[in-house]
């Protein structure tokens, strides 16, 4: 196997995306491009895509505008340069278009988690026919607070600014728990995240704004649908805070259906919560998403 770190520069604004590479050794099946999630860091992600590499698959990730390494300054964590939750879809648009141009003629699944599987919805509806399989992880169900919730983080930026980091905003668009508990079972996990000051730092009024925007946009019903053959999975932990409850995760599922997507798959698995591929059974996660992969 083999790494690199690449920059891959954003047609939205020239912001340097930092991106990791693995490349198989042998003969390479596919490519697994993933989205992480809200103030997390893609390092998070590497063992999952090693596993995938390790059975033939180039897998590519890069960290998000306004996180991990792909910020101006380190005040920036958490601010997006951008107002309407477009730019970070694009930026994800430019790392595919780079791994196509690398490797040719190898089939593409999008894999996001949390917000970041609401990017890569809202990618669907630009890109949809640029990659052949999609894989939606520990999704936020439809908030119908959200357009409220729009409204109310333009008066905190109107009031504080857009840099200005809301202890209110925070506990209203995720959880008062401080201890990050609701993401696994792992302990071991949710430490190393508490103590990594690249996750589990408040976003920047900029930062719910964009998430807003990405909410709302994924809810629409304005999707084009050009790939209306797209193999899609959903995922997500049964005791997942995110997902609210399994009949609003369903929800999430059939909004993609009436959309036109006809080849829907769906897993919950029991006794995990948010951060799937970081729980204490992962393994049995890594399988099923291979064995999508590569069907």
């Amino acid at each position: 196997m083999r790494e690199e770190n690449i920059k891959i520069k954003s047609l939205y604004d020239g912001l340097e995306l930092d991106t990791k590479l693995f490349i198989p050794k042998g003969k390479i099946i596919g490519i697994v491009q993933l989205s992480h999630g809200m103030v997390e860091d893609k390092k998070y992600y590497y063992h999952f895509m090693k596993y995938l590499t390790k059975n033939g698959f180039v897998t590519i990730i890069n960290d998000h505008r306004g996180h991990g390494l792909s910020i101006k300054d380190e005040k920036d964590l958490g601010y997006l340069y951008d107002e309407e939750g477009e730019a970070i879809v694009d930026d994800l648009y430019e790392v595919t278009k780079y791994v196509k141009n690398r490797f040719p003629n190898k089939k593409v699944t999008l894999f996001g988690h949390s917000m970041g599987s609401l990017v890569i919805r809202c990618y669907l509806k630009k890109y949809d026919k640029e990659i052949d399989k999609l894989i939606v992880c520990g999704s936020p169900s439809v908030n119908s607070m959200s357009k409220m919730g729009l409204s109310i983080c333009k008066l905190f930026k109107k009031i504080k600014g857009d840099r200005y980091r809301s202890k209110l905003l925070n506990k209203l668009a995720l959880t008062s728990d401080s201890s990050n508990s609701w993401i696994s079972y792992d302990t071991k996990y949710v430490e190393e995240y508490n103590n990594d000051k690249n996750c589990g730092y408040i976003f920047t009024v900029n930062g719910f704004i964009n998430l807003m925007h990405l909410m709302i946009n994924t809810y629409s019903d304005d999707y084009k649908v050009k790939n209306k053959d797209l193999d899609i999975l959903f995922i997500a932990g049964e005791d997942d805070i995110v997902i609210k409850n399994k009949k609003l995760w369903m929800k999430s599922i059939n909004h993609l259906k009436s959309m036109g997507y006809k080849k829907i798959e769906y897993v919950l698995y029991s006794r995990m919560k948010h951060a799937l591929i970081n729980e204490k059974d992962k393994n049995k996660v890594y399988e099923d998403v291979l064995d999508f992969v590569k069907s």
